[in-house]
């Protein structure tokens, strides 16, 4: 024995990686996005909050909504009672592929309902206690998110859908 052997992985083997890659990255994108992002400058102010005021927010989630939480590169908080609106802070790439990718991953298995008016394209999904809209809009996706006591019915997402439309406006 003593050879040098050649040890191939199968054509089989490859395409279940390719596979697996397809599936995985998407959510891995979104994972980086929504998580990674926010931690690594969490005590500055936030850019993202120039996307939607404050008396915008309270036309979604009721008068008087407060700015909770500004993570610089993350997220904008917007809190009125026990409901929450959350803008992500956009991300921009140059690999339109990729960005649909993640974009189309997000749509929670094509369960996801598309939105006219909202960027070149986007959808909206009911969460366990509110609504996630995410949007493209040419090099950049970005979403928004309401939950919290009476944030699941449908007057809340046409609210979040115009509020989206603001958003992907100044994007």
């Amino acid at each position: 024995m003593g050879g040098i052997h050649d040890f191939r992985v199968p054509r089989l083997g490859a395409s279940i990686i390719g596979m697996v890659r397809s599936i995985l990255f998407p959510f891995l994108f979104l994972f980086l996005f929504a998580v990674c992002a926010p931690v690594q400058a969490q005590y500055k102010s936030s850019s993202t909050c120039k996307f939607l005021t404050p008396e915008e927010a309270s036309a979604v989630i009721g008068p008087g909504a407060k700015l909770l939480q500004a993570i610089e590169d993350g997220a904008c908080t917007y809190r009125q009672g026990t409901l929450r609106l959350d803008i992500v802070q956009p991300v921009r790439m140059s690999d339109r592929k990729v960005l649909t990718m993640a974009f189309e991953g997000s749509s929670n298995g094509g369960k996801a309902k598309p939105v006219a008016g909202v960027g070149d394209r986007a959808h909206i999904k009911k969460e366990n206690s509110g609504y996630q809209l995410m949007f493209l809009k040419g090099d950049g996706m970005g979403g928004l998110a309401v939950y919290g006591d009476g944030s699941d019915d449908a007057v809340m997402a046409e609210k979040l859908t115009a509020a989206a439309k603001k958003v992907a406006a100044r994007f």
